[in-house]
């Protein structure tokens, strides 16, 4: 009898129908099934997601929108695994042929990871309406023409003395005692004259707008008074223009004369503050009183101007705009991908073990790894011997599992040792690269700071990706040439 679904065209019907007959396996994944409604699904949602009114100015709800979502990929999981348990190839002894079990696997990982997928398309849609409503070069434009224009508007009130700091550099005792700063302050000096040593003033300079040296070992640290008064986190990165650095305003405006007529100047930033204030607060010249000028300027312009707002507006537009770039997005990517090979490692584990024998073993996983913590906790043992546990945890494992072969009945034991060793072998690469550089950073951290070599760390990343490679192919490897014979010999013993 054919089996006709509602609201799935004809030709998915058919290809249902030719699995049924011809590849029960295939067929019994419901695959094909899921893509077809997750792409209705992903359809219809980016359509709401689009005609819903939303202000890229406005504050992110892009984490209610994903809860909502991830509850409804729940429930479609949930459903698909309903049908997953009508039938099973492996445990009514069919015909397993060459490769089966990798296409089985791979057939699992595309179905749970085109219902994860979904989650993601709420935040897509935002970052896509942000750039359509702000231009990467409008942004960093629009931020340097407001601080500029309040140099121009307030150039009397702000200061323009730049703080300079005297720094002598030299290697300190191990019994030093530093300040808040990391700096040591000399007796008979002043609060602008400081002793410091080589790894503290790498990061001082770096901060400083301008550096004279003395000599060798004595230098002068200049920093600029601070006329950011908004910014647009991230922004500079990703348009031609950059944004100006108050160094920059500084040589632009205050080695000038003040401009005499600033009523072009208080045009452009009334229209730009009202462009990215949300909440369209008018703001106020009233507010601090311009004589503060050393201390509260700051405070000064930003409650004169509601600088406020207009600040949290471009933090909402840069965070919606830049959200997939740069490392986040293979933050994003790992996620998705761990996420997804988690529980297509729990749902292939369920599926080629008994149903006693797979929650004995979430049992036996939650146990161990509490006993394992507080052991952990009593010897004060650091990162690598967390790193340690778990590899010699997958040896015994991969012990048990073995034994498999010499059984005569289906030991619950053996069992558990086979699914944990199913589960964690991907992640057994990237643990050991993991064991490795600790290793090194545990050695490093007993040698004084100049005698250490951080080159040795260039490719720390890259060893993490090589890694993550490394485990998929041995799971898939392993999956096909031991874990298919292991599981097929343990559930045809008898039971003990």
């Amino acid at each position: 009898m054919k089996n006709k679904r509602r609201f799935v065209p004809g030709f998915i019907n058919k290809l249902d129908e030719y699995l049924l007959l011809n590849k029960p396996a295939t067929w019994s994944a419901r695959t094909h099934l899921v893509l077809y409604y997750g792409l209705v699904f992903s359809i219809a949602l980016t359509a709401v997601c689009f005609l819903i009114p939303d202000d890229p100015r406005s504050r992110s709800n892009v984490y209610i929108w994903g809860f909502l979502v991830a509850v409804l990929a729940v429930i479609g999981f949930i459903t698909w695994l309903i049908y997953l348990l009508r039938f099973n190839v492996f445990k009514r002894f069919g015909i397993v042929t060459m490769g089966d079990k990798i296409k089985t696997f791979l057939l699992y990982f595309i179905a749970i990871g085109t219902m994860v997928v979904v989650i993601y398309i709420p935040a897509v849609i935002e970052s896509v309406k942000a750039n359509r409503a702000y231009g990467n070069e409008e942004i960093v434009q629009d931020v340097n023409t407001i601080n500029l224009s309040i140099c121009r508007l307030n150039y009397d009130s702000i200061p323009h003395k730049w703080k300079a700091d005297t720094f002598l550099v030299r290697n300190m005792p191990e019994t030093t005692v530093y300040d808040e700063d990391g700096q040591v302050l000399i007796h008979g000096h002043g609060k602008d004259f400081h002793l410091i040593d080589t790894a503290n003033f790498k990061n001082r300079k770096m901060d400083a707008d301008s550096v004279i040296a003395i000599n060798d070992s004595l230098f002068v640290l200049f920093k600029c008074p601070d006329y950011n008064f908004v910014n647009a986190d991230g922004g500079g990165m990703y348009a031609d223009a950059r944004i100006l650095n108050s160094a920059d305003i500084y040589y632009t405006i205050f080695k000038k004369p003040a401009i005499a007529d600033k009523n072009k100047a208080q045009t452009l930033l009334t229209q730009l503050l009202k462009k990215y204030n949300a909440v369209k607060s008018p703001y106020r010249y009233d507010v601090v009183e311009a004589d503060d000028q050393n201390d509260g300027y700051l405070l000064h312009i930003r409650a004169k101007y509601a600088l406020g707002p207009v600040n949290s507006s471009l933090y909402n537009i840069t965070e919606r705009k830049y959200r997939w770039q740069g490392n986040s997005m293979e933050i994003f990517l790992r996620l998705f991908y761990y996420s997804t090979l988690i529980v297509t490692l729990l749902v292939f584990i369920f599926r080629h073990s008994a149903i006693k024998t797979f929650f004995l073993t979430l049992l036996s996983a939650v146990i161990l790894l509490i006993l394992t913590l507080l052991f952990l906790t009593l010897v004060r043992t650091g990162t690598t011997g967390v790193f340690l546990c778990c590899i010699v945890y997958f040896l015994f494992f991969l012990v048990l599992a073995l034994t498999v072969n010499y059984a005569r009945t289906r030991n619950v034991i053996n069992g558990i040792g086979l699914n944990l060793t199913v589960f964690f072998t991907a992640f057994m690469p990237l643990l050991i690269i993991s064991f490795y550089y600790q290793l090194l950073r545990n050695a490093d951290n007993l040698k004084e700071y100049d005698a250490r070599d951080f080159n040795k760390y260039n490719n720390e990343n890259l060893h993490y990706f090589y890694a993550e490679i490394i485990g998929a192919a041995l799971l898939f490897v392993l999956i096909e040439t031991l874990f298919k014979q292991l599981y097929r010999k343990w559930y045809a013993l008898p039971e003990a």
